[in-house]
């Protein structure tokens, strides 16, 4: 559901990440080195995501020699963006801003705590503030890409394991890069008004591509059952949200993904194969209804592109695409390669291969231990890309 960014599964040094951003006021000059050369076996691209501008990011090398590389256009030459300089602590997360030019930056040293900061890609400079207990990530811009959201986690007593039930709960704050860390705000999780997070949940929030809402998620980390907030995006981006509770656990909701004042869920209650609800956002009272009822295959993924709402299947046959153009009314197939594995969307962390803002999907494809991509068009055409 994030930004046209796909996680993989196999190979994920963070958690999740965001929808839109940007920053000014960055401080604190870094030095520009040759970056440390990557193993060619560490070199496949992963967490690969697209932006506005025709921009392409992704991950490459592993621990210590990750490096963090954008190329705009197809032939366009990688610029390796991260790290600044030699012995940089290892890139766990990020979010690069519209334009390219911030980039949101999560580093955890071996056996510290992780630590945010905003980077500027053209100045070479980091921010002055730094954010602890930032391990889980879950960075997220403003539409307008003036203020960054993000979890922090709850301080643990000393000498207590960050187990996962200790590392539940926590806060997401939200701060205006360029502003002193003192002026960063907790607007969702425990102790804001109108949330009340369910045991084991750890709390998450975007801002839809629209700018009218902030949607605020419970994200437990070995159970599907999610829980859903709905916020006006003012009030949070003032300090002062206005939080009503949309899904309980209870509902059974795995996935969820938004366009144009519609919330698209995918829900398994009375249907355990899925099914897709729908509701519409500036009407929470109104009650989700069905849109796409269960079927003999499982659905197990969802994802809004400005062209069509996407869907993955599986079935005895394997893994299966289907796209609905947002004027149709019916789902038809996408012909990918045969026998690949690939994962449409990822509930733990919210990343998906669609973006609203954007055609297509830019799809990480498995098979017999290789993955390539793939973009998918408006026009359902499959073409094999190298980010």
């Amino acid at each position: 559901m994030l930004n046209g960014c796909f996680v993989d599964p196999e190979a994920t040094p963070g958690r999740a990440r965001g929808w839109s951003w940007l920053a000014t006021g960055l401080v604190a000059t870094c030095l520009a080195v040759t970056p440390p050369p990557v193993a060619a076996e560490d070199a496949a691209p992963r967490q690969v995501l697209r932006e506005t501008g025709d921009l392409v990011f992704h991950l490459r090398g592993s621990g210590a020699a990750t490096q963090l590389v954008r190329r705009r256009g197809r032939d366009g030459a990688a610029e390796v963006v991260w790290p600044l300089a030699d012995g940089a602590a290892p890139l766990r997360d990020y979010s690069p801003a519209p334009g390219g030019r911030w980039v949101a930056i999560v580093t955890r040293p071996q056996g510290a705590d992780a630590t945010l900061q905003v980077l500027d890609s053209r100045s070479r400079q980091t921010s002055a503030a730094r954010f602890d207990r930032t391990d889980f990530g879950a960075l997220a811009w403003t539409p307008d890409a003036r203020q960054l959201a993000f979890n922090r986690q709850r301080p643990l007593p000393p000498g207590q394991a960050a187990t996962p039930d200790a590392s539940a709960g926590g806060q997401v704050w939200l701060w205006t890069p360029g502003s002193p860390e003192s002026t960063a705000r907790a607007v969702f999780g425990d102790g804001v008004a109108g949330v009340s997070m369910p045991a084991g949940h750890v709390p998450a929030m975007v801002f839809t591509h629209d700018g009218l809402w902030a949607l605020g998620f419970g994200l437990h980390p070995t159970r599907r059952d999610l829980a859903l907030w709905l916020a006006p995006a003012a009030g949070v981006r003032t300090g002062q949200p206005r939080w009503r509770l949309l899904v309980d656990p209870a509902e059974q909701v795995e996935r969820v993904t938004y366009k144009q004042d519609r919330l698209y869920l995918l829900s398994r209650r009375d249907a355990p194969r899925g099914r897709i609800l729908v509701r519409t956002v500036s009407q929470p009272d109104q009650p989700a209804r069905e849109w796409w009822p269960e079927g003999d295959a499982t659905l197990t993924g969802l994802a809004a592109a400005t062209d069509a709402l996407y869907i993955s299947l599986q079935d005895a046959a394997g893994a299966r695409l289907q796209r609905r153009a947002w004027n149709a009314t019916a789902f038809v197939p996408v012909a990918l390669p045969p026998g690949a594995a690939f994962r449409l969307d990822d509930a733990d962390t919210l990343a998906s291969a669609a973006d609203p803002r954007l055609p297509g999907l830019l799809l990480p494809l498995h098979a017999g231990g290789r993955v390539r991509h793939v973009l998918v068009g408006p026009d359902a055409a499959v073409r094999e890309t190298t980010p």
